[in-house]
């Protein structure tokens, strides 16, 4: 390994000369210890003789130089895999049949690991990836392992790799998302703010006046019971219309991110359908709920889908009053595909354009005007949608606005 090239070749030529010389001796001595006379014809059969080593004596030093190339090649191919493993910034441990370690790349090398790896060898014959954690100093650290066993079976390896920081991160994610689904789903009910103000005012007024009117008609000596039945009737209406927003409204607000329930679709339209009732009346569009079967049941996260739903109710109603004039309309249906149920809402708006389609679920796109909306509405809910095993997706049909959603059947 050490020879240097021009050596060998010397030591090649010398030798490849030597090895003429010498068949040629052993033809002398083979005609001398005949008897025969030193002729061409003698030679050559001398030589015939002679040939396996006339040939193997020529080969040997080109085997050699052959052989030398080989241990040269093997070595270059030694070095570019131990300099790939030392560019792995994984850790990587060798062990023999009786597990001692005899090879460890520099990240293992420069590497403090905070537990004996004699632990992980229970799960030597374990044939993916696992997660092990340790404390050290107060801080949980969490590394991915998995061993694979040589070609020859004469070793194992072992890889670690840590993701302590990544896990962290994810989490710090994780913390984040749900605080933006939290903050989206708050800021829709903002919007929705007045008209459910105006909503439990209307029936407050109504409760209000209908006192007001009994304790008239007490002063007065008037009150019959006809009159008593008929304002306590009314006010029990009102306060019954009350309580139904303030329970639609504490279903959707709620941040119980992670129950999943079965529930009638009706039941959660409704409720959402309550908290944007005056918004929808007092835009003139009228709700089609003629497609909806009354006893559908869906597998879902209760605040999550009502956060979707408000998205695209909200979406459809800003669209459609847009129209000062015109059929305003909003149709919701529903069917059953493939164990599914499938969602449609419908609007009677212009539609969305080709180009803006593609951009539709990307976060912080919108086509509202600059302070009206976040951009996160649609990107938030298909994401959402995903998370509960279903999907949101827009219908290709060019000429109006549907979304087609996609939900776990109950």
């Amino acid at each position: 390994m050490n020879l240097k090239l021009s050596n060998l070749i010397s030591a090649g030529f010398i030798s490849a000369l030597s090895a003429q010389m010498i068949p040629l001796l052993f033809i002398l001595l083979d005609l001398l210890q005949l008897g025969l006379p030193w002729t061409y014809e003698n030679a050559a059969d001398v030589y015939k003789s002679q040939l396996i080593y006339v040939f193997s004596s020529v080969s040997m030093p080109i085997l050699i130089f052959v052989f030398y190339l080989q241990l040269k090649r093997i070595a270059s191919q030694k070095i570019f895999l131990h300099r790939i493993l030392d560019g792995m910034r994984e850790q990587i441990v060798v062990f023999d049949k009786s597990l001692k370690p005899t090879f460890k790349n520099k990240a293992f090398s420069k590497f403090i690991l905070p537990f004996n790896l004699d632990a992980l060898f229970q799960f030597i014959d374990k044939p993916d990836s696992f997660e092990w954690s340790c404390e050290q100093g107060g801080v949980q650290r969490t590394f991915v392992c998995s061993f694979s066993k040589l070609t020859d079976k004469t070793g194992t390896i072992l890889m670690l790799d840590e993701v302590t920081e990544f896990k962290r991160k994810d989490e710090l994610l994780k913390t984040q998302e749900k605080n933006l689904i939290s903050s989206s789903r708050l800021a829709s009910l903002g919007e929705m703010a007045a008209g459910i103000a105006h909503e439990i005012n209307n029936p407050l007024a109504v409760i209000i006046g209908r006192t007001e009117l009994i304790l008239t008609q007490i002063a007065e000596g008037s009150l019959s019971e006809v009159d008593i039945e008929k304002a306590l009737s009314k006010i029990n209406d009102m306060a019954q219309r009350i309580s139904k927003i303030v329970i639609s409204m504490r279903k959707v607000s709620r941040a119980d991110i992670g129950e999943v329930v079965s529930t009638k679709l009706v039941d959660a339209i409704d409720d959402v359908l309550n908290l944007s009732a005056e918004k929808i009346r007092l835009s003139s569009i009228k709700v089609d709920l003629s497609g909806l079967h009354q006893e559908t049941c869906i597998q879902i996260n209760f605040a999550q889908f009502s956060q979707v739903l408000i998205n695209i109710l909200g979406n459809s109603i800003d669209e459609l009053q847009k129209n000062a004039e015109g059929n305003k309309r909003i149709w919701i249906q529903d069917e059953e595909l493939d164990g599914y149920v499938i969602l449609k809402i419908t609007d009677s708006g212009a539609g969305i354009p080709e180009e803006t389609r593609a951009k539709l679920f990307q976060p912080f796109f919108s086509t509202k005007e600059i302070g009206k909306g976040t951009g996160l509405g649609l990107s938030i809910s298909k994401s959402l949608m995903v998370g509960m095993g279903g999907d949101l997706v827009l219908s290709p049909d060019l000429n109006q606005t549907c979304f087609i959603l996609t939900l776990n059947k109950g």
